[in-house]
Order: structure tokens, then sequence, then C-alpha cells
């Protein structure tokens, strides 16, 4: 894995180097260790710790922990429902108060993005800023290791299995570490589409698009989908568990710069340096590999016999946060060219005779190009929704916007459980007594039009931000929530707790029933 080096690092990213001193990025060795357990029996948990010997012959021990081998049919299980630890400033009492709230975990179930940027080393292992934890420390309950004072995660990974779906902070642009630091990578992917119009090796056109390197060798997830870890399928008991890889690019807002909606002036004729605005990462629409898989796994006895059939996927298919536009449609690229009363239009991907016919010979005269996301085209919407619903799906875990809230799609639940801060903020139109939120140009609601849930049991918004009335999200930068869900009774709950109080309790503020199969 990969570190940048130096002073000049601000604290917001800082990392464990020592001494070093030196600019750029430097190489980290990071040891991954795998241990097989033998003769477990469903249904029971038993003791182990974990000793290391370092050079010196010094060892070190572990506490004691628990594990047990996967589920049998029919034993209840309690699962974490989460996502975006991202090293956000509210994750470690998150992960805190949920092995204080909830006690011995499962499972956990986490939609993506899981650090800030997935190639620096010291984000998933030992940043000391207590106000942005590394990732291992805070879901393990060692932040005070580090020098946390307040909150110090929770023992949450040593005895639960997790399962996890890859958000667009686990990917990476194109890899060009000797000119670039790992921020300026991350944010620099291009579609794999214009990668292969220039290369034909597997590997330049990865290392000239994106590359998912660190997140795959990180996790032992199924191998079961065409594209390795990215997306897969498994049974834990009486869940089966789908995870796709729906995810785009996150760029800004704003049409003179390289974002979602445009290109900036100084690039028009260097493609190079064009952001492709919103592109999507691996295609998963009709006639995909990813979907074709997708069909295939529904298809199969053991999702078919499931009680409860889950799917995660990161980004954008529903929710009220900021990141919920565009819709999660192929960019639409508009080029207005010097000499043409109209502009030429082309949908991503564009071919190679396309690009040859009609992009190359117009480079230098291209005026501008921006980007539109067809609602009517949202392939989440129009392909794959549809496909979930006929095939029963109960639930679908999402990340993106670090907020609460869910809706209903006939039987259907999505549910986006990531307050943990940073919240991009809720685009819902309050039109009651007191503050609006939030003020936006955009308009509010869901942008393909579903009815987003209330809480049932009380409103965190309401009673803890002073709105005037019960609003249908958690989007907070103190109160953090997170979801259980437990396979005795199919129960979801949503728990809140105010980390400006860290003596006050969590509270249930939400709790629906997934329906029987």
């Amino acid at each position: 894995m990969l570190e940048d080096e130096g002073p000049e690092i601000p604290e917001a990213v800082a990392n464990q180097l020592g001494e070093a001193t030196a600019a750029g990025v430097r190489e980290r060795q990071v040891y991954r260790h795998v241990a097989l357990a033998e003769g477990l029996k469903p249904g029971e948990r038993i003791p182990y710790q974990v000793e290391s010997v370092d050079d010196a012959g010094l060892r070190f021990r572990s506490d004691v922990f628990t594990l047990q081998p996967l589920p049998a049919a029919g034993q209840a299980v309690s699962i974490l429902l989460t996502s975006d630890q991202q090293n956000q400033p509210m994750s470690a009492a998150n992960y805190q108060k949920v092995a204080e709230t909830v006690g011995q975990l499962d499972a956990i179930l986490f939609a993506g993005d899981f650090v800030g940027h997935p190639n620096r080393a010291s984000e998933w292992f030992d940043r000391a800023n207590a106000k942005r934890p590394a990732f291992y420390p805070a879901m393990q309950g060692r932040l005070v290791q580090l020098g946390a004072s307040t909150f110090k995660g929770g023992a949450l990974l040593q005895q639960a299995p997790l399962f996890g779906s890859s958000g667009n902070h686990d990917v990476s642009g194109r890899w060009r570490k000797e000119a670039h630091t790992i921020g300026t990578m991350f944010n620099d992917p291009q579609p794999q589409w214009y990668a292969r119009l220039q290369h034909s090796d597997a590997v330049a056109v990865r290392d000239h698009s994106f590359e998912s390197i660190t997140y795959d060798e990180m996790w032992d997830h199924p191998d079961t989908g065409t594209q390795g870890e990215r997306y897969w399928a498994y049974q834990y008991g009486d869940t089966f568990i789908i995870s796709l890889h729906a995810n785009r690019i996150w760029r800004m807002w704003g049409d003179n710069r390289k974002g979602k909606l445009g290109e900036a002036p100084e690039s028009l004729a260097d493609p190079d340096l064009w952001g492709f605005g919103d592109h999507v990462f691996d295609p998963f629409g009709p006639g995909s590999p990813q979907f074709l898989w997708l069909q295939k796994t529904l298809k199969t006895s053991a999702f078919q016999k499931s009680k409860y059939k889950i799917v995660m996927a990161h980004q954008t298919m529903f929710g009220l946060g900021e990141n919920a536009l565009p819709v999660l449609a192929a960019p639409q690229a508009v080029f207005t060219i010097e000499g043409r009363e109209q502009p030429l239009t082309l949908t991503h991907p564009i071919s190679q005779e396309a690009w040859s016919a009609q992009i190359k010979p117009v480079l230098p005269t291209i005026r501008s190009i921006s980007y539109h996301y067809l609602k009517e085209k949202g392939v989440w919407k129009q392909a794959v929704e549809p496909l979930l619903l006929d095939a029963e799906v109960q639930l679908v875990l999402c990340g993106h916007s670090h907020l609460w809230n869910r809706a209903k799609v006939g039987e259907m639940n999505y549910l986006e459980t990531s307050n943990v801060g940073n919240s991009f903020g809720a685009r819902f139109d309050d039109s009651g007594e007191g503050k609006a939120w939030p003020p936006s140009k955009r308009p509010g609601g869901d942008p393909l039009g579903r009815t987003l849930v209330t809480p049932t049991r009380f409103n965190p918004m309401q009673s803890r931000e002073g709105y005037a009335r019960a609003l249908p999200f958690v989007s907070s930068n103190k109160i953090t929530v997170f979801s259980i869900l437990t396979s005795e009774d199919g129960l979801i709950k949503s728990y809140a707790f105010d980390t400006t109080k860290p003596n006050s309790e969590t509270i249930l503020f939400d709790e629906f029933r997934l329906a029987s199969p």
C-alpha cells in the first residue's frame, strides 16, 4: 500500500510515518494473515486469542474474543447494517454504541466507503487523528491506543464476519504515483471504455482508468462474479446476501470545471484531461456481465429458498441526500462545436468508430462539453429495481450520503443508515413552520419519486435538532445512527445517539419488519 510523506501533509490526512520528511508517495508493507479454524459447531461460540512474535522474540497477545461457524438454517442472528466509515468523526462513537447497545453481533453488512482514500495505509490501520479515525481501530475498539480520549470505537470485527460492498471511495483513479499524490490519483479516474480506445492490454486499461487493488486484496469475499470480489453472493444462515458494484465517480457540481455537469474550458482539446462526468465504473445495466450474473444468481435455489434476501449496493439508487442527484444514468455528452449550429450528442460509452469519426476531428474546435443524466434512462430504476422486485428481495442496503433514510417500493425496503458525520444534507422540502431544510437550488425529495418513510418511534431531527415537524431522515453531524437486523423476527431497528452528550442513552427511533417469504 501507499502513504503520503512529509511535514506538509495536512492534519486531516495525517499518518504514522515517524520522522519521514521526503515529499511525495512511498510504499508501506502490509501483511494479511489468514487462519483456519476447524471443528466448530453451528450455534456454538468458542474463545480465541491471537498471538504475535516480533523479530526480537517479544510476544504480543490479544484479548479473548469468540468465534463461530456459519449459522445453521433457523439459527437466530443479529446483523449490523452500516456503511461509510470513511474516517468520519462520529464513526468511533457509532461503533462503540453498537457494542454497548446490542452486545454480541453475528455479522456486519457494510455498504461501501470503508476509508477516504483506499491506497493510503494509515486510513485503514493507524491514523492517529482521533477526529478522523482509522477504519480497523474504530471497528476494533482500539482508538484509545491512538490517542482518542472520548470514544474508543467498538470491538466488532474480532467477533463478527464483515460482508462488504465496494463504494466509490474504495476505487482509485489512474495509476500515476510518480507524478501525483494519493489524493490526486484517487480523484483522477476515467472510464474503461475510453482507456480501451487507446490500449488493448488489460493492465494498461486498468492503469489508465481506475483500480481497486487494495480493496480487492483486503477482503476474502466469494469469487462468484466475473469481476472477482467487486460483486458477489453469499448464503449466511437464513439470509442470502448479494453485493453489487453499482458505483460511479463522485464529481463536484458546477459547469465550468471537471464536474458532474461539464468539462473545464481549458481542457476541451485534450480528452486526457476530461473527467467524463459522473461515469460508472463497472457497468451493471442490461447486457453487462454484472447484470447477467445478477439474473443468474436470482434464479439459484439457494437464493429462492432463503428466508431473507438482501442486496447491498453503495451509491445513488434512492434517497434524499445531495448525492442522490443526478440519477444513476449513463452520461449524455453534448458537444458544442465552433461553426456548427447543432451540437453533437453522444451517450456513454462512445464507440471506437464514433470517437474516430466524430470526436477526434473536431477536438480543436470544441467550445463546451456538458453532461446530462436522463431520468427515463436511470439504470437502477428502469432495469435493476424491477428485477429485484420480481425476485422478492426484501431489503436494499445502501450508503453514500451519510444519512439515515428509508423508503418502500412494493414489499422491498430501501435503507441508508450511514449517519457517522460529514452529512451531505437531505434535499427535502419542509413546508412546516420553522426551519426549511436545506437551502438548495436543487429540488427536494427522492429524485425518482419514491415516498420516504418517517421514523416510527420518534424523530431525532425534530426532538434533537429542533425542526418544527417530523422529517423522514436523520442528517446530523452530532447525532449518529445505526441499524440492526434480527433474523428471529425479521425486525430492523434503528438507534440514535447524541455524540455531544457522551453519557446519554442510545434511543430506538425506528423499526420495521421485513416481509415473510
